[in-house]
Parts: C-alpha cells; sequence; structure tokens
C-alpha cells in the first residue's frame, strides 16, 4: 500500500468543491465546451502542480488566475458563450416556440456584443458576471488595483448596455 501524500489531499480538499465553478467560467471563457473541459482539466495539473508553493490567501481567486493564464496564453480563442450545445442543455422555459426565438436571438446577440468588447473589458465583466468572483479577487487574479477592476467593469457594462440600446451599433 502507497503512503498517502498529505500534499495532495490537502488539494484535493480544497480544489474539487471549486470544480462547478471553475467548468462554468471556463465555458464563459472559452465559449465551448471541449475547449472549456480541456482548460478545467490543465488548471488543476497546473495547480496541483504548484500547489507547494501556494502562499494561502483566497484559493478560489488563486485557482481562477490559473485557468485565466492558461487561458490568455492558449492559441486558440473564440468569443466567450458560443457553444450552441451546451446551451441547447439549458432547460427552456420559454412558452411557445416565438418566446424560443425571441431568447435565442437575445442571447446570440448579448454573447456577440460580449465577445466585440475590448480584451481588457470583457475578461472583467466574465471574471465578475460569469466567473462570480469579488472586485477583490478580481484584483488580486489580474493583479491589478481594485478601482482599476470597479471603472473597468463600470466601462464594460455601459458600453454593453448603449450596444444594446443602439442594436450593437458602435457608439
Amino acid at each position: 500500500m502507497t503512503p498517502v501524500d498529505p500534499t495532495r489531499s490537502q488539494f484535493r480538499a480544497m480544489a474539487l468543491p471549486l470544480l462547478s465553478y471553475l467548468h462554468r467560467l471556463a465555458l464563459a471563457l472559452t465559449g465551448n465546451k471541449p475547449r472549456a473541459e480541456d482548460l478545467v482539466q490543465e488548471t488543476y495539473v497546473r495547480a496541483l502542480t504548484y500547489f507547494p508553493s501556494y502562499q494561502g490567501g483566497d484559493f478560489k481567486a488563486w485557482m481562477a488566475a490559473i485557468m485565466r493564464n492558461l487561458h490568455v496564453n492558449s492559441r486558440t480563442r473564440s468569443p466567450p458563450m458560443e457553444d450552441e450545445e451546451y446551451l441547447a442543455q439549458l432547460p427552456d422555459e420559454a412558452p411557445d416556440p416565438e418566446q424560443v426565438a425571441i431568447v435565442s436571438d437575445r442571447a446570440r446577440r448579448l454573447r456577440a456584443l460580449i465577445a466585440d468588447l475590448p480584451d481588457g473589458l470583457r475578461e472583467i465583466l466574465i471574471l465578475r458576471d460569469f466567473g462570480d468572483l469579488s472586485y477583490a479577487q478580481i484584483a488580486e487574479t489580474l493583479a491589478i488595483p481594485a478601482g482599476t477592476v470597479m471603472s473597468r467593469l463600470a466601462r464594460a457594462r455601459e458600453r454593453l448596455r448603449k450596444a444594446w440600446i443602439n442594436d450593437g451599433q458602435p457608439t
């Protein structure tokens, strides 16, 4: 029988509860279910490899930072949330086909508008609204001041709002 590695079991105890959160974040970042699954797997492998260097602090933000860095450094990037197969799995509560078409059109439009945001704004919007990270966690993840996170998030939301109102036309 092999001895239990305390580092590995400590990592498992901290990391496994974040699996569904990281999967949602990966889907938002990649926009593709297979790539999201690969990104989650790469994140866990990288995190386990570097877990001995983890200095404490917010583990969720540390994992999100690893995922974000892996995603940014990957060569294959796509707009957020374009995976139709994943969206088709979401429960549809629309009462009739017309409502289904309207909801689908709005979701496609919102994904396109988010994809058109500059990288720095889109990234913060995704980490906050899809990744559910706090301002402090995003600041830690991106190594920027919390005030910068707040101002970029406000700018991203304002651009998104204006683009939505103007039917996607540049403002």
